[in-house]
């Protein structure tokens, strides 16, 4: 059975070392990303720090796959939630 061509395929777990640094990471950014200032530039700083966020996710190990600013956003949004 074949996919469809234009189905994405899912996108690779998170580690726990992956985890830990999201949070951690998260627990810095989170004066600036809760913010309840609703602004241009309070976007644009959000956006950065999620940005942040993500690089520095991505750093931690060089050989996983390289995650988006949202792949990144949602993971902890989920991991919040839960």
């Amino acid at each position: 059975m074949e996919l469809p061509i234009n189905m994405a395929k899912r996108a690779a777990y998170f580690s726990d070392l992956d985890l830990q640094v999201l949070l951690e990471s998260y627990d810095e950014e989170k004066g600036v990303i809760m913010r309840k200032c609703n602004t241009k530039a309070s976007a644009i700083m959000r956006n950065k720090a999620w940005q942040r966020i993500a690089d520095r996710v991505n750093s931690c190990n060089p050989t996983a796959p390289k995650r988006t600013r949202e792949q990144v956003k949602m993971k902890c949004k989920n991991v919040v939630q839960a």
